[in-house]
């Protein structure tokens, strides 16, 4: 069986042009200035997609609407977002003076101390992905952002790459530090029931492939099936199962989108019976074909 290929950052970066060290770590900026609109690299989209990279953006103007995974987010000036490697978003609106510098970084590029693995960062960058910048975090990040263009610019520098490490490692840090205290803020006021929908969309999100059934989610929160459905209806007003079929449908489009996997690769990767039943599936949500979503 194929694995899934999403869109590549070698291609992002052939495509836009990026400042680059290697496929593996480059940044773009996205000027509202530009006359010619090369450098309008973020742009709305009418469908979801997916990356192999990870992407930080930090907003200098102008305003971002994004879709990422099952929540939406209103990025402006001096705010920052990150986007985990893999995650399905969607760029809804995009201000005509948004400008923003743009990292795209795959993750096995940082050098991450092991002890950083004990406050699960991971969860946390992927709960918390968006938080605003204070006036002096703002002009440290775009400080940093600026040494690494000079860096990458600096090719007769013997230790580019182990400088670019050093100031990534600091920047991420940073970020670490923010989300993190926002995580501990934020978590004092949630209620147990809002920790509940949190968990379970990260589980939906985790184990859509292989698990769609309520049972297996309720199973989770060691609940029976009934109790759980009428608790995330209550929460949101949407019954559990819809919950997981809408992220399996975001899912498909942006495979449908992001890739060239023909319509049986994608159903044996999704774990459908057949390639007729994930067809069925998906107009029965959709109301169009696979195909015809693809070639839309």
């Amino acid at each position: 069986m194929n694995t899934i290929e999403n869109i590549k950052a070698q291609t992002i970066r052939n495509y836009f042009s990026a400042e680059a060290l290697e496929d593996s770590f480059f940044i773009l900026e996205n000027k509202a200035r530009d006359p010619d609109n090369v450098s309008k690299y973020i742009v709305s989209t009418d469908f979801p997609i997916k990356l192999d990279i990870g992407i930080a953006i930090v907003c200098e103007a102008g305003c971002l609407n994004i879709n990422i995974g099952y929540s939406n987010y209103k990025v402006g000036k001096n705010d920052f977002i990150n986007i985990l490697a893999d995650r399905v978003f969607q760029v809804i609106e995009v201000s005509e003076d948004f400008e923003a510098k743009i990292l795209c970084l795959k993750p096995s590029y940082l050098e991450i101390d092991n002890t950083l693995h004990s406050f699960n960062i991971r969860n946390i960058l992927y709960e918390f992905p968006h938080h605003t910048l204070t006036d002096s975090k703002m002009k440290l990040f775009y400080s940093l952002f600026d040494y690494c263009q000079d860096i990458i610019r600096d090719t007769e520098n013997i230790f580019r790459k182990q400088l670019i490490r050093s100031v990534l490692n600091t920047m991420f840090l940073e970020v670490c530090n923010m989300l993190m205290q926002k995580s501990h803020s934020e978590n004092k006021t949630d209620d147990i029931r809002n920790e509940m929908f949190t968990k379970f969309m990260k589980h939906v999100e985790l184990n859509f492939k292989k698990d769609r059934s309520i049972r297996f989610y309720a199973e989770k929160a060691h609940l029976t099936p009934k109790y759980f459905s009428s608790i995330i209806f209550r929460l949101t007003g949407k019954h559990a199962k819809v919950w997981i079929d809408e992220y399996v449908i975001l899912e498909i489009k942006a495979l449908l989108k992001s890739t060239n996997l023909t319509i049986q690769q994608i159903s044996y990767d999704l774990n459908f019976a057949t390639p007729s039943h994930f067809s069925r599936y998906f107009k029965h949500h959709t109301g169009i074909s696979p195909n015809e979503y693809r070639n839309r």
